[in-house]
């Protein structure tokens, strides 16, 4: 009864702490069962050697690597996502409270089903499911590195001596730019490989990247600003 009470306060009271060594667990995993396809994402991304090698690998979303690495982004997109509605609504959100992180990760998770769903419509209707694929394997493995790179300044917020605001405003930033800099990168080229698709590239990124996410964000302040 006692072992049971203590190990309930200890999951309660440090949760972060265990949802940083399940995701530190599964990219070890990952890093054993795929060694090379995992360290060519890292190396060769960004030089366009990942994407000659493994852009034909079929399916692109249902397939062991990338569906850990669903579940390393939904863990680490929810922690940064909490450590910023803890910083600026403490009121609403409590670094003890692990059934708002919950709630955060159902929310990233179900955004992903919606905007997955009218990603696949909307190129469907323009006939540009090819150049969709090229776009959503970039995509997929802009936020695999992202989530590498994010966890170590994670660490850093939640175990460092710092200013919680300077860790966190530096895990923002971080966690932005590989974003933007991927997104970019991705388009560039996409773009360089069919200058036709630059229309298409823009009128996907507004409608289906940068509008939800935008409609996703106010949402969710509205929500916390009623108290859920």
């Amino acid at each position: 009864m006692i072992d049971t009470f203590l190990i309930f306060k200890m999951y309660k009271y440090d949760w972060i702490s265990i949802v940083l060594i399940s995701i530190v667990a599964l990219i070890a995993l990952n890093n054993f069962i795929y060694e090379k396809r995992f360290r060519s994402l890292l190396v060769d991304f960004f030089n366009n050697k990942y994407y000659m090698k493994y852009v034909r690998n079929t399916p692109i979303i249902i397939n062991t690597f990338n569906i850990i690495f669903l579940i390393i982004n939904l863990l680490t997109i929810g922690l940064i996502s909490f450590f910023f509605l803890e910083y600026y609504y403490p009121n609403t959100f409590s670094i003890y409270n692990f059934e708002s992180y919950l709630i955060i990760i159902g929310l990233i998770l179900g955004y992903y089903i919606v905007k997955g769903t009218l990603s696949f419509i909307f190129n469907y209707i323009l006939e540009n499911l090819e150049q969709s694929r090229k776009f959503l394997f970039y995509k997929i493995n802009i936020r695999n590195i992202s989530s590498v790179i994010s966890l170590i300044f994670i660490a850093i917020h939640q175990y460092s001596t710092f200013s919680s605001h300077t860790t966190l405003v530096v895990l923002l930033s971080v966690f932005s730019a590989v974003n933007v800099l991927g997104y970019l990168f991705s388009s560039f080229q996409l773009v360089t490989k069919n200058k036709q698709a630059t229309y298409q590239i823009i009128l996907y990124l507004c409608t289906l990247e940068i509008a939800p996410l935008l409609i996703y964000v106010k949402t969710a302040l509205l929500l916390m600003n009623s108290d859920f």
